[in-house]
């Protein structure tokens, strides 16, 4: 008895050292709230200190350097670092904050002492200009300008690389450092998501660091009424949940049946259907790729008490048409995801026509009765359909529509 005890005790010992000391314990969060907290309060000086500067600026004539520098002696801040490309460093309470000078914007906060980042991003005019305010919805093209800093200290060779959100290799460029600067642009032609990885090599040490930008442009507008050709059109469609975000499946019809009886056509006659569609013969959604790819869905069918109304229930979705060259470019890209042969899309902003990696927008051709977008990023051009119209004289449940 005395041994089973000895072992409990140690055992819950060993369980309350885990709770308290563990990577997750209680003492490792409250230390990670806490730093949290610290750089918050170091970030909010240092924007009080803009906002103090921004008013002084429009009076006198004293730079941002300048003016920080003053708040050094002062006391108010430890360390101010002229970065040599528009960017300005400052440390406060343990923390080095990065400026840039042009707007006052704060770029990247790290704890002082630390690993200091290998590279900023900017995006920039395609000649590598300031993007002014009243340009960011406009521009039809921009940059993603990679400025490599720190360079001393953590390479003498670096790669930059950039990806769509496919990870397909858009550009790739080395042995672009001098002792000095580094910098690299790449120009976008279309919206999305990039990703940037910088490596640095220094005396045989490498190290990588890496950022996803979401970029997005203005398309030109066109008038061609020939467009492209939509023999080759592949459509794509992603379930949604009411807020329009993008799911893995679609709920199932029968937490809505609400009185209503699940029924099937067995071949001869319609009959009640097993609510739990343990052997998908009440229903079977698939998202479709292309419209003759062998996959077929069965629709969840169901009926009043009285028998005298039959619903069939469309679960909500949302859906994008790519249209390509040949058959062969259509066969590639629902096996493989090749987007070799794009010519065009009818997806959320209207009939879009590809030229030489260029979208272009067809006048007046954005879809209509179209509420609201789907919110997960990479489906933001996806249609959703306008059947899910909510409140609208239509009989609609929350996840999908009665007919």
């Amino acid at each position: 008895m005395y041994k089973v005890c000895k072992i409990l005790i140690v055992t819950l010992a060993g369980v309350t050292i885990v709770m308290l000391m563990g990577d997750n314990g209680l003492i490792n969060r409250a230390k990670n709230a806490g730093e949290e907290t610290r750089e918050k309060s170091a970030i909010e000086k240092v924007q009080l200190m803009l906002a103090d500067y921004m008013a002084e600026k429009y009076t006198g004539t004293k730079t941002l350097e300048d003016y920080l520098n003053k708040q050094k002696t002062d006391g108010k801040l430890d360390k101010v670092t002229n970065n040599g490309n528009g960017t300005i460093t400052v440390e406060v309470d343990g923390y080095e904050i990065t400026i840039k000078e042009d707007d006052l914007s704060i770029i990247g906060t790290e704890k002082a002492g630390g690993e200091k980042t290998i590279f900023q991003v900017y995006l920039t005019k395609t000649n590598g200009s300031t993007i002014e305010p009243s340009e960011k919805e406009t521009l039809e093209q921009k940059a993603i300008t990679i400025d490599i800093i720190n360079i001393g200290e953590f390479g003498e060779i670096y790669t930059i690389e950039v990806k769509d959100s496919k990870g397909n290799i858009l550009t790739k460029e080395t042995n672009i450092i001098s002792n000095v600067t580094g910098q690299a642009s790449y120009i976008i032609k279309k919206s999305g998501i990039y990703t940037i990885t910088v490596t640095g090599t220094k005396e045989g040490k490498t190290r990588t660091s890496t950022k996803t930008e979401e970029i997005k442009l203005a398309m030109p507008i066109i008038e061609d009424s020939s467009m492209f050709s939509k023999a080759n059109g592949v459509i794509d469609i992603v379930w949604l949940d009411t807020d329009n975000n993008v799911i893995n499946e679609p709920v199932s019809p029968a937490n809505y049946l609400g009185g209503l009886t699940a029924i099937k056509y067995d071949g001869t006659n319609w009959v009640e259907a097993d609510e739990t569609n343990a052997d998908n013969s009440w229903y079977n959604y698939v998202a479709q790729i292309g419209t003759s790819d062998g996959k077929t869905s069965n629709w969840a069918n169901a009926r009043s008490s009285d028998s005298n109304v039959y619903f069939v229930w469309i679960p909500r979705y949302a859906y994008k048409i790519t249209y390509f060259n040949t058959p062969n470019q259509v066969k590639a890209y629902r096996e493989s995801g090749n987007t070799e042969g794009i010519i065009g899309y009818s997806n959320i902003e209207g009939m879009v026509k590809v030229e030489n990696g260029v979208e272009k927008l067809l006048k007046d051709s954005k879809p209509t009765n179209v509420i609201g977008k789907a919110k997960t990023s990479q489906y933001t051009d996806y249609i959703v359909h306008p059947a899910f119209r909510f409140g609208e004289g239509t009989k609609t449940r929350n996840m999908g529509r009665q007919i």
